[in-house]
C-alpha cells in the first residue's frame, strides 16, 4: 500500500491572474528529498510537547518561520548549510524540494528535480522555477519566507470580499496573484455547519451564500486568556500556545434549492469561532 503511493507521479497545472503554474513530481522523491525536514520537525514536536504545547497547526506555522537550528544535536543546522538565502525552516523546506538536500560531508539527496515549478506567463516563453540557487532565476532572490509572511499577514483581520495578495513583483513574474477565499469558505460551510449543531434538511436543502464578514485570529497563552492577533508576529512568540479564529459581522443569503425564488438575508451581526485545538499526539 504504501509502496503503492510512493510510485504515484504527479503533473498539475493551475491557472490565475495571466500566469500558468505547473508542477510536477513524484511522492517517494518529495518524501525523501524533504526526509531532513520531517524529521527535523518530528524532533520539534517532541522538544514542544516537553513543554506542554501540543496545538500542531500553530506549532507548524512557529517551525516554518523559525530560524534553522539544530533540535537535541539532529544535524539539521549542518544540512544545506552551503546554501545561500536559507533564512528560516520554510526556506530550508523549498529549497531541499528544488535540488538535493547536501551535508556538510558531502552527502546528498540523487533526485536533481524533486519537484520541477514551470511557470508561463502568457504571450511568453516558459520560466522554469526548478532550483532554489546556481541557475538563471533563483527562487531564493524571490524571498519566499517574505512572501508568505505578507501573505498570511492579510488573513488577520481579513475581510472576506476582498482578494488575498501574492506579492511576486520581486520575481521573474513581476505582478501580484490573487487569492479568493470566500469561495473556499462557501464551499466548507455546509459542513461547518452540520458540525455547529444546525438542521441537516435545512443545510442540505438550501444554497448558502456569504456576504460580508471579518476573519480574526486570537491567541492565547494559558488556554483561558485570549488575546487579538493583529498579524502573524503575533502568534509567532515563543509562548503562544493556543490559537483559534473568529468569524464576525457574518451576513449570509439564503436560496432554497426548491425554489430559488424563495431566498432571504440573515442578519449582519452573525459570529462564529473555530478553535484550531489539532494535536500532535498523532504524530509522536
Amino acid at each position: 500500500m504504501v509502496g503503492n503511493i510512493l510510485k504515484i507521479n504527479f503533473n498539475q497545472t493551475f491557472d490565475s491572474s495571466g500566469v500558468k503554474i505547473n508542477i510536477s513530481g513524484n511522492v517517494g522523491n518529495i518524501i525523501n528529498a524533504i526526509a531532513p525536514d520531517l524529521i527535523h520537525f518530528h524532533n520539534f514536536l517532541i522538544q514542544q510537547k516537553a513543554d506542554k504545547h501540543s496545538n500542531l497547526l500553530l506549532l507548524l506555522i512557529q517551525y516554518l518561520f523559525a530560524t534553522p537550528q539544530d533540535t537535541n544535536n539532529d544535524g539539521f543546522a549542518k544540512v544545506d548549510s552551503g546554501t545561500t538565502k536559507i533564512t528560516s525552516n520554510l526556506d530550508h523546506l523549498v529549497c531541499d524540494l528544488l535540488q538535493p538536500w547536501k551535508t556538510a560531508q558531502g552527502e546528498k539527496f540523487s533526485v536533481n528535480r524533486p519537484i520541477a515549478i514551470d511557470v508561463v506567463k502568457y504571450v511568453t516563453m516558459p520560466v522554469y522555477w526548478d532550483k532554489w540557487e546556481l541557475t538563471d532565476i533563483e527562487l531564493a532572490k524571490v524571498g519566499i519566507t517574505n512572501v508568505f509572511k505578507n501573505t498570511l499577514n492579510q488573513l488577520f483581520n481579513h475581510d472576506v470580499n476582498k482578494d488575498i495578495t501574492v506579492d511576486f513583483s520581486v520575481s521573474v513574474l513581476k505582478e501580484d496573484i490573487h487569492l479568493q477565499l470566500k469561495p473556499l469558505i462557501e464551499k466548507a460551510l455546509p459542513t461547518f455547519l452540520l458540525q455547529q449543531g444546525y438542521d441537516e434538511n435545512e443545510v442540505n436543502n438550501n444554497n448558502i451564500s456569504i456576504l460580508s464578514g471579518t476573519i480574526k485570529f486570537e491567541s492565547s497563552t494559558d488556554g483561558e486568556t485570549w488575546l487579538a492577533a493583529n498579524d502573524l508576529d503575533d502568534i509567532l512568540k515563543v509562548n503562544v500556545q493556543e490559537l483559534r479564529v473568529k468569524l464576525d459581522n457574518l451576513q449570509f443569503k439564503v436560496t432554497s434549492q426548491v425554489d430559488p425564488t424563495i431566498s432571504f438575508l440573515t442578519k449582519k451581526d452573525l459570529a462564529t469561532e473555530i478553535n484550531l485545538d489539532l494535536t500532535t499526539d498523532p504524530l509522536l
